[in-house]
């Protein structure tokens, strides 16, 4: 199982689309990597199960592809996600996941939870997005 995410895009008069709601999160921080080179810590704003928004000046482009590493619900682990830039303003970047297998997919919203300013709001959100391979239909 892959969660496949979709339209997470600026429209052309500037009003947001995005598949999921974002979730405030605090003391969250990632690893960008851009295809060329390290850019380093990046604070993470809010966060879905579908993308993410990190604040900071960077060098990346509209559409760049790059990966980012985030250290997962428990400081042993790290959760690698692959991500496309949708969004660049003078503030950060908004970016989309890629292709997030089901592990991952759960990693996020356990993530999600412990770093929401608001556990609860969080969890009625997106609490169907992951299903596992056994709850899939054939």
């Amino acid at each position: 199982f892959r969660l496949s995410v979709g339209a997470e895009t600026m429209g052309e008069s500037g009003s947001e689309r995005r598949r999921g709601q974002r979730i405030p999160v605090h003391s969250t921080v990632g690893e960008l990597f851009l295809p060329d080179h390290r850019e380093g810590l990046k604070i993470v704003r809010d966060m879905s199960l579908y993308g993410l928004y990190l604040f900071g000046e960077t060098e990346a482009q509209l559409y760049d592809r790059c990966y980012l590493k985030l250290e997962g619900p428990k400081r042993k682990s790290m959760i690698e996600l692959a991500l496309r830039i949708v969004r660049v303003d003078p503030q950060g970047v908004g970016m989309e996941f890629l292709d997030i297998p089901f592990e991952t997919c759960e990693l996020l919203r356990t993530l999600i939870l412990y770093k929401a300013r608001d556990p609860v709001e969080a969890a009625t959100l997106f609490k169907d997005e992951c299903t596992s391979p056994e709850e899939e239909s054939p």
